[in-house]
């Protein structure tokens, strides 16, 4: 049994598996990959240069120390139901694995909500994110879309306005976008394009994105 389980190894994860390292509790870390969407970058036809992810250097020491500790044991797969068995936890993967700790930490992040569109997965990555906070400042001085009726895609383009050329809102739900006072302040700004009640039917571009 471990002392503790970690599900996740996006920087949470890598850095709650340290912490536990620290103290010298036996750990399983267990994901899919180590770095989670910390190792997610863009690629864009007007970048020159690889991208700069804030923090990289921090979570590349924390997935060292996971690496090369002897307390720290590692299972590539994905964590499919958690429960508690005779006082201790037990996680079950994917593959079908199972696995028994005294505690349990949690860190696995959110997930993306894709619109399941033609053009979403191919172009996912060249010049398609699910994260205007990790990807907002390439664009700046560029035409951006961004699609959503909820606070998220709101904080989006709150994010973008002050560095991007023009931005294009879709909300395919009106009535849930004017639930947010910050609709009415954002979509009074002159480089806010709204299209209310609208959906995206595709994706287009050849190598990168290209336009909805």
């Amino acid at each position: 049994m471990h002392d503790v389980i970690v599900i996740g190894a996006g920087p949470a994860g890598l850095a709650a598996a340290a912490h536990t390292l620290h103290h010298h509790l036996t750990t399983l870390v267990i994901a899919p990959d180590l770095a989670g969407k910390a190792a997610y970058r863009l690629q864009l036809p007007w970048l020159t240069e690889r991208e700069h992810i804030s923090g990289e250097e921090t979570v590349a020491e924390l997935r060292r120390q996971i690496l090369t500790s002897p307390k720290v044991k590692r299972y590539l797969d994905a964590v499919e139901r958690v429960f508690i068995h005779h006082g201790s936890f037990q996680a079950i993967t994917a593959e079908g694995g199972a696995a028994r700790g005294r505690s349990m930490i949690v860190a696995t992040g959110v997930r993306a909500r894709g619109l399941g569109v033609p053009g979403e997965q191919r172009l996912l990555g060249y010049g398609v994110s699910y994260s205007a906070t990790s990807h907002a400042s390439l664009f700046a001085g560029r035409n951006v879309v961004v699609i959503g009726s909820d606070l998220r895609a709101l904080r989006a383009v709150a994010d973008l306005l002050p560095i991007a050329a023009q931005v294009t809102l879709i909300a395919p739900d009106p009535a849930a976008l004017q639930a947010h006072p910050l609709a009415q302040r954002l979509t009074q700004a002159e480089q806010i394009t709204l299209l209310a009640g609208w959906n995206v039917a595709e994706i287009i571009g050849e190598q990168y994105a290209g336009g909805v």
